[in-house]
């Protein structure tokens, strides 16, 4: 039989007291709501978004000199896009922005999220 413990009152408000306090910070840090961000980033895990990030990587990719395979975006999972760029730049000895494409390739994306189908 699990042994159920039973906080005292004033333990549970000082924890109340302290998720409040969390929130507040959270909220005005990021402008929204901790339990809205909760699923914010489940590319791969709860919804199939790389064809639509594969079709957004490239229209980006015709407008700048880089070549990215389906196959080199796979990597991307262990890198923040910008990181990625500039591993790919170095990779093809092209200098670019990668908070510039970064941000292109974002642009393209957006849209196409309405797309988004689940696993």
């Amino acid at each position: 039989m699990p042994i159920r413990l039973k906080p005292s009152r004033g333990k549970l408000q000082a924890f109340n007291t302290q998720l409040r306090f969390y929130y507040e910070q959270f909220k005005s840090k990021f402008g929204v709501e901790p339990w809205r961000v909760l699923f914010s980033d489940c590319d791969g895990t709860l919804a199939d978004t790389m064809p639509l990030h594969w079709r957004a990587w490239q229209v980006v990719t015709a407008r700048q000199p880089i070549a990215a395979s389906r196959s080199s975006l796979l990597r991307i999972g262990r890198h923040s896009v910008p990181r990625y760029l500039k591993m790919l730049g170095a990779e093809q000895g092209i200098s670019l922005d990668p908070l510039v494409v970064a941000r292109e390739k974002e642009a393209e994306y957006l849209p196409l999220i309405s797309q988004v189908g689940a696993y």
